[in-house]
């Protein structure tokens, strides 16, 4: 047996119990990022930026202030929500690629009970929250249901409703939709949110809430 041979089960078993030890869950996403990095400065070489300069223009705008670390964070935490979500599926060897639809759909149906009725901050808020969760379940639903009754590839239909879930809010808040702030509004948004349906502040005079640590709490729960 050549030593080629013999080294191929050694290596296989090394790399079993790296991922068995959970070093895997450091280094893999360390080595995504490096590629990631060596790929996009690849493409700017070749389109003649310097990607040493891109990249701390990059980092300064993320981290720079504390403008900007606020709204990092802010922008990063629906992003980490659906990734939770989308681990679900990965896990159950579903390819769930209607994250986008799915953020769309409970987004929207957490803004509307947001606004729509009155309660005691303490009920509002959990309701909103559960709102969310609940519209973004049951438009994954469909496609989830259509691959347990037809065989429908969940590829095709989770981007199919992508686009329906886009076609939906731009319905909803274009001028005259039913989600809409105000017709004389330029700028396409819904009604405001109570107060009492708003997470609150961890940092008073910033946008940085409390969904952060929420989002710490469920990546913890694995949920």
């Amino acid at each position: 047996m050549s030593d080629a041979a013999i080294a191929l089960p050694s290596l296989r078993a090394r790399i079993q119990k790296l991922i068995s030890t959970g070093v895997a869950a450091i280094v893999i996403p360390v080595l995504a990022i490096v590629t990631a990095l060596l790929l996009a400065g690849a493409v700017l070489v070749v389109t003649k930026i310097n990607p040493i300069e891109a990249y701390l223009a990059l980092l300064e705008g993320a981290f720079g202030t504390r403008d900007a670390v606020v709204i990092t964070l802010i922008k990063t935490t629906p992003f980490v929500f659906v990734s939770l979500g989308l681990a679900i599926a990965f896990r159950g060897g579903l390819f769930n690629i209607g994250a986008e639809g799915q953020l769309f759909v409970g987004s929207i149906l957490a803004v509307f009970v947001g606004y729509s009725v009155s309660l005691p901050a303490a009920i509002h808020l959990p309701l909103a929250l559960l709102a969310g969760a609940v519209g973004g379940a049951a438009w994954a639903f469909i496609p989830g249901y259509l691959k347990a009754r037809t065989g429908a590839h969940e590829v095709i239909t989770t981007i199919m409703t992508n686009f329906i879930a886009l076609r939906i809010i731009s319905w909803l808040i274009a001028p005259g939709g039913p989600m809409r702030a105000s017709a004389l509004n330029p700028v396409s948004e819904t009604k405001p949110v109570l107060e009492t349906a708003r997470l609150p502040l961890l940092i008073p005079e910033t946008r940085l809430h409390a969904g952060v640590l929420l989002v710490a709490v469920a990546n913890d729960l694995r949920i």
